[in-house]
């Protein structure tokens, strides 16, 4: 049984119970005990609370609503600009987009919305957006299969501040927005684990083999 209707319950014998003798009352707590399986006490103060309410007002419940559809709608408006990356990665580039969309006239947004909107915190916008980027075919849109590549490829572990310069890590990147089928193109993307940080990235057409290689050819030659 939920609150609501326990709640329904306590409300459709708080009159008569107000009404009643001790002995009634009793016999009142009784059955509201035994079908809500409210502890007595609890149940007495339910009907003393609800005796006291102020029927005039509008009981709410919960945390208030910070957020609003406005400031959900700006949210979401610059998460599709953004080609529905992920939350972690939108946050902290919302300032510079409605700075930039402001000066060109093309925010369109009030300024109490804008102002929520800008404190908003992470968790707050990651609730918001889960599953916008599932539905647009953002879900996992890696082509690589980590279960065979273990097998295969020795991986690193540890703290990347303690490789030395030169130390690099490669992957391929698709551009398919999503959709695996066919043929297209690869970026493959070099970068060093050190503190240097350096990337190097090169196009390719496909993921086979020959391709790869002329790129990690290329990526070599313009290392420094």
């Amino acid at each position: 049984m939920d609150m609501a209707t326990k709640h329904a319950i306590i409300e459709a014998h708080l009159e008569r119970y107000l009404k009643a003798t001790k002995e009634t009352k009793k016999e009142i707590l009784d059955h509201v005990c035994a079908v809500t399986e409210y502890p007595r006490k609890s149940a007495i103060r339910r009907f003393r609370t609800m005796q006291l309410k102020d029927k005039t007002t509008k009981e709410t419940r919960g945390r208030p609503v910070l957020y609003t559809q406005e400031v959900e709608i700006a949210l979401k408006e610059l998460h599709a600009m953004m080609n529905f990356i992920c939350a972690e990665r939108l946050h902290p580039e919302i300032p510079n987009y409605v700075r930039a969309l402001a000066e060109h006239n093309d925010w369109a947004h009030d300024a109490e919305t804008t102002d929520l909107l800008l404190r908003m915190s992470l968790g707050a916008a990651k609730a918001r957006l889960s599953g916008i980027a599932k539905a647009h075919g953002r879900k996992n849109p890696s082509s690589t299969k980590p279960s065979e590549l273990k097998e295969l490829i020795p991986i690193r572990s540890g703290s990347w501040e303690s490789a030395d310069p030169g130390t690099g890590e490669l992957d391929t990147v698709a551009h398919c927005d999503g959709y695996m089928g066919g043929n297209f193109a690869y970026t493959a993307q070099y970068t060093d684990v050190s503190v240097v940080g350096w990337t190097v990235l090169s196009a390719q057409w496909g993921k086979g083999e020959e391709a790869t290689m002329r790129s990690i050819d290329r990526i070599r030659k313009r290392l420094p």
